[in-house]
């Protein structure tokens, strides 16, 4: 079916952030876009099999991010730039990407330790 995306809970969880930080809730998300609350709901926990592009878009325009957002798989480089894309994929920068994802993680445990 055309218009139709398949990867309910990613996008649920998405939704769910994106509304909660705009301090909306599930109700009041479902009015400003035209659908019932279920709907929203189903969405977000990702009992809603297929998800219209058309109610995606609706919900991007107002919780204010980009259908992209939604969309996007966090674990892809398809977001990077190409020339950040081309330097993750070149065998010889696998050494420098690992050093600088442990520096990272060290980083983050040092956060998170305050």
């Amino acid at each position: 079916m055309e218009g139709v995306i398949n990867r309910p809970k990613k996008v649920g969880a998405k939704v769910s952030h994106y509304r909660n930080e705009a301090g909306l809730s599930q109700k009041e998300l479902a009015d400003m876009i035209g659908v019932p609350q279920s709907t929203i709901a189903r969405i977000e926990v990702g009992r809603q099999k297929q998800v219209r592009l058309e109610y995606l878009e609706r919900i991007a325009r107002v919780l204010n991010v980009t259908l992209h957002h939604l969309l996007e798989d966090e674990n892809s480089i398809e977001h990077l730039p190409l020339y950040l894309q081309k330097f993750v994929c070149n065998p010889e920068n696998k050494d420098w990407i690992h050093k600088a994802y442990i520096m990272s993680e060290a980083s983050k445990l040092k956060m998170d330790s305050k």
